[in-house]
């Protein structure tokens, strides 16, 4: 099972981005098992067909996706290269405010949001860290694509 370990990618909520990790199965006792040693979250997935097995779905996001991601990483073989980009991505979240944001210091009005205290702090993400995280959403995003690859020459017989 760790061969192939379900998804993992990246997504934006909030102007903030995350990470996930799933695994899908119709074998209750692999993902019961999988959520007693990483933790996360167990949901049943919707049966569109009542002949199909219910389907069960265990996610990890954030830093428990990054942590159980880093522990199977050597073992991938399929999803390494989205495993890599989502780790890169979700380390990037994972920086202090010091490196991640420009701080500017602003006096305000009373009746801003400072609470009359005449400062407000603003955090300004930094270019450099937005622009990685988007090459690195990108590039999963990409990586995420269903389907077969459109074929950039013609094949001859």
């Amino acid at each position: 099972y760790l061969v192939n370990p379900g998804s993992s990618g990246g997504y934006q909520k909030a102007k903030r981005w995350s990470i996930a990790s799933h695994i899908f199965s119709t074998n209750r006792e692999m993902i019961d098992y999988f959520h007693s040693i990483f933790g996360g979250t167990v949901v049943a997935k919707k049966r569109y067909n009542p002949n199909h097995k219910i389907a069960w779905t265990w996610k990890l996001s954030s830093n428990m996706a990054l942590n159980f991601l880093k522990m199977i990483y050597p073992y991938l073989k399929l999803k390494k290269k989205r495993a890599e980009l989502a780790i890169k991505l979700q380390e990037l979240m994972k920086l202090s405010v010091k490196e991640k944001y420009n701080i500017e210091f602003n006096k305000t009005p009373k009746s801003s949001k400072s609470h009359g205290k005449g400062i407000l702090m603003v955090r300004r993400l930094k270019p450099e860290i937005f622009q990685r995280q988007l090459i690195l959403a990108e590039e999963l995003k990409e990586l995420n694509i269903r389907g077969v690859p459109q074929m950039q020459g013609k094949i001859t017989a």
